[in-house]
Order: C-alpha cells, then sequence, then structure tokens
C-alpha cells in the first residue's frame, strides 16, 4: 500500500511538472490583448489569439478572472507548494521513505540553500518568465522581445554560475553551456532583424548562421557525452551495491 501511494504521489507530481509550462503558456494567451483599429481612428484592445473578441469586456472579464486565478493557483501555486514541501521536511533528506516520492525533486543538487530547492524554485519560475515574454511580448517588436529575452537569459546564466547547483560539475557545465547557447541564439537573432533594415550586414548574417548552427551541434553533442556518463556512473553505483 505504502509503495502505491508513493508511485501515485509520484506519478501526480510528474504530471503537474510537465503539464506547468504549457498550461501556463495558454493562459498567458488569455491575458494577451493587442490593439486593433476598428474604424479609422479608433482602435480598441481585442484578444491577441482572438481578434474577434474585445479585451475587459463581456466574456472576456470572466475568462480573466479564470485566468488570473489559474495562474496564482497552479502557475504560481505549484512551485510555491513544492518549495513548501521540501522547506518543511528538510530535516528528513536522508529518510529512505521521503526520497523515494520526493527525492526526483531535490537529489542531484547540492544540499544547500538555494540549491536544494533549484528545481522548484528557480527551473519553474524561469519557465514561467520566459513562457511571459513569449507571450506578452508577442505583440511588440521583435528587437524587444530578443533584447528581453537576451536580459532575461544572462541574469539566469550569472545566478547559475554563482551558486554552481548540481552535484556533478558536467551538469553545471551542461547548464551553462545550454544558457550560453539560448543567449547566443537570441543575441544572433538580431542581426537577422537588422539585416531587414540594413543591407550593409549582410556578410556579418552569413557568418552568424553557421557559428550558431556550430554552437548547437556542439552542445548537443556534449549533451549526449554527458548523458552517457551520468548514465555509466548510475549503473556502476547498481552494480556496486548488488
Amino acid at each position: 500500500v505504502a509503495r502505491q501511494r508513493s508511485n501515485f504521489i509520484i506519478t501526480t507530481m510528474v504530471f503537474f511538472f510537465f503539464a506547468h509550462m504549457p498550461l501556463t503558456q495558454e493562459v498567458f494567451k488569455l491575458l494577451t490583448c493587442e490593439a486593433y483599429e476598428d474604424a479609422p481612428g479608433r482602435f480598441h484592445r481585442h484578444l491577441a489569439v482572438s481578434p474577434n473578441v474585445k479585451c475587459g469586456e463581456g466574456p472576456h472579464t470572466r475568462w480573466m478572472a479564470t485566468a488570473l486565478g489559474f495562474l496564482a493557483l497552479y502557475s504560481v501555486g505549484i512551485p510555491l507548494v513544492g518549495f513548501l514541501m521540501l522547506y518543511l521536511n528538510r530535516h528528513r533528506f536522508e529518510d529512505r521513505r521521503f526520497v523515494a516520492t520526493y527525492g526526483f525533486l531535490f537529489k542531484g543538487f547540492e544540499q544547500r540553500a538555494p540549491c536544494i530547492y533549484w528545481e522548484v524554485t528557480l527551473v519553474m519560475g524561469r519557465k514561467v518568465v520566459m513562457v511571459f515574454l513569449l507571450v506578452f511580448l508577442s505583440t511588440t517588436t521583435a528587437l524587444i522581445q530578443a533584447l528581453s529575452g537576451i536580459f532575461f537569459v544572462f541574469c539566469c546564466l550569472v545566478v547559475h554560475v554563482w551558486f554552481k547547483p548540481y552535484l556533478n560539475p558536467a551538469l553545471d557545465m551542461m547548464e551553462a553551456l545550454s544558457l550560453i547557447t539560448t543567449f547566443a541564439t537570441l543575441y544572433g537573432g538580431l542581426f537577422y532583424y537588422l539585416d531587414e533594415h540594413d543591407r550593409h550586414i549582410e556578410g556579418v548574417v552569413g557568418a552568424v548562421t553557421p557559428a550558431l548552427v556550430g554552437l548547437h551541434g556542439f552542445t548537443l553533442a556534449m549533451f549526449l557525452i554527458v548523458a552517457l556518463q551520468v548514465a555509466l556512473q548510475v549503473l556502476a553505483k547498481r552494480n556496486a551495491r548488488a
């Protein structure tokens, strides 16, 4: 019975965590409005994903209330509940039963704050902010989106390098490399945007493309190598216990 209960809790939590980002993205769309010209010189804000719906009027008012409630209870609530659950049970991090059920939230991280809460706070919070930038800034220019993303990813990279939350240095390296790749992709995208307005940088754009492709290929190769190393380490530990 205890094992079935543990499996049920793990399955439920994994579902909520995996559904967190896509559901949050869809809910943010209900709050994203864009100005449309209904008549010459007269603008009204309409829902970006459904221009026939006026923002703040009729059914959209109810949708907004539902969306805000969902964001508070789910998008913010899930990371908050995860943090509180770990914080209130921090004295049980060596308890086998607790680790068997909730270990996937904190195992592999440094056993110090804030690293022990990294997955349920920093990682999930980063995803929410990225979705927010992706959805809410979709009604602005590509330049504003790129610059906002670059600034946010740079802040995430600084925080990661400062704390180095993983026990395995290879995982710290991979996380930093993935953030660097994201930063470089957003920064490189600026050249494509500028290319539409300044034909003098065509040569630069021609160099940016293979550089980004090479960086992504290198990141993928490193990911596969590190994944193989970690898998071999896990197998070695299991064999040693056997």
